[in-house]
Order: structure tokens, then C-alpha cells, then sequence
């Protein structure tokens, strides 16, 4: 049925993603772990395309035709090739919530309803590698990930400086995710300026 399928995949700007069923037809997901991605991408680029169908070279080769979201190939290339995977059926009022970096494919098996994307602070680092890969490509961000980064980091000052409430572990390493990247971004700005500034361009 035209629709029913979805190709492999990784969430936009690697974000995770949540999908409910609300309902219909079951539908069946293949997953990659996140930290297999780069594993899958050299699968898929040695093993699924060919040299004319990959335009950019390096490990961004096969993440670019891939952002494309066409590619559909059996599991079975994956279990040659020793990369970790998942199946799940999902069924009418359950969720199926996929990772950071975590490459994702399936099918419905008749028509259903489901719905979706969202963040939390350990995306930053990964989205920060997201947005580099997209610009390497001269691909056009979908997401303003510094704008985020740098509204996140205003209103964790904000409510840290405003509270003095006990944090949950969980809220402390999302807290050190984003206050890291905001640190990493605020130098690469920094060197970015003197580095212009040296050129006699800034």
C-alpha cells in the first residue's frame, strides 16, 4: 500500500522521536542502536549502494543519501555484517520511542494513525555533530540548533540562579549536556572571530 512503508533513517538533526499509535493496522519496526550508526552508515555504504549513487566521499557518503529517507533493504544485510538490530511489532495504544542517532525503518501493515519529535539536554552534543554534518553537505539545518542551545542555556542560568531546588541525577546530567555545549560553542565562536579578525576579514 503506497505510504505504508518507512525507509531507513535517522531522526532530523538526531533528535529522538515518539510515536503512538492511536490506531489501525499494526505496524513493524527495525532499530539501530545510536552508537551503531556509524557502523550502519559503513554497511549501507559498502554493502547497499553503489559508487554512482553516492556523491560525497568519506563516512558522510552514505549519511547523505540517506537523509533522503529512500532506502529500504532487508535486515539480513545487517546480520551479515554483524550491526546490532531490533524488531518490534507495534499494536493501538503503544509506544515506540526511538534514540538519539538511532537509525529506524519499518512498515504498517494496513492503514493506522500514529503520531513526533523531541529533545532533551543530552541532544545538544549530538545535535551540535548534526548541524556540522548538514553544513559539510551544504544541506540547509532544519532546526536553529545554536539559537536552542543558547536559549537553553538563558533559561537553565535563569532558573538555577532563581531556585533552590534539589535536582533529580537525570536533571543534573541534562543541566552539565547543555552547559558543556554552550561552553564548546561560545569557544568556536571565539576562535571564529580572532580567526577572521587575524584575516582581515572580521
Amino acid at each position: 500500500m503506497i505510504f505504508s512503508m518507512f525507509a531507513w533513517h535517522v531522526e532530523d538533526h538526531y533528535l529522538y522521536s515518539i510515536n503512538y499509535h492511536h490506531c489501525g493496522a499494526s505496524k513493524t519496526w527495525y532499530g539501530i542502536p545510536g552508537q551503531a550508526a556509524l557502523q550502519f552508515e559503513k554497511v549501507v555504504k559498502e554493502h547497499v549502494y553503489t559508487h554512482d549513487i553516492i556523491s560525497t566521499d568519506g563516512e558522510d557518503g552514505a549519511f547523505d543519501v540517506l537523509l533522503g529517507k529512500t532506502t529500504l533493504f532487508p535486515p539480513n544485510i545487517l546480520l551479515e555484517h554483524d550491526v546490532p538490530f531490533y524488531k518490534a511489532v507495534q499494536k493501538p495504544g503503544e509506544f515506540v520511542v526511538t534514540f538519539l542517532r538511532a537509525y529506524h525503518a519499518g512498515f504498517s501493515h494496513g492503514f493506522n494513525c500514529g503520531d513526533v519529535n523531541f529533545a532533551i539536554g543530552d541532544w545538544f552534543p549530538l545535535g551540535a555533530i548534526a548541524s556540522r554534518r548538514y553544513a559539510l553537505l551544504n544541506r540547509m539545518p532544519l532546526l536553529p540548533h545554536e539559537e536552542l542551545l543558547c536559549k537553553e542555556a538563558m533559561l537553565l542560568y535563569t532558573s538555577l540562579e532563581l531556585e533552590d531546588s534539589e535536582y533529580s541525577s537525570a536533571d543534573l546530567d541534562s543541566h552539565q549536556c547543555i552547559k558543556t555545549s554552550f561552553v564548546k560553542l561560545m569557544r568556536f565562536q571565539h576562535r571564529a572571530r580572532w580567526s577572521l579578525m587575524k584575516s582581515g576579514l572580521g
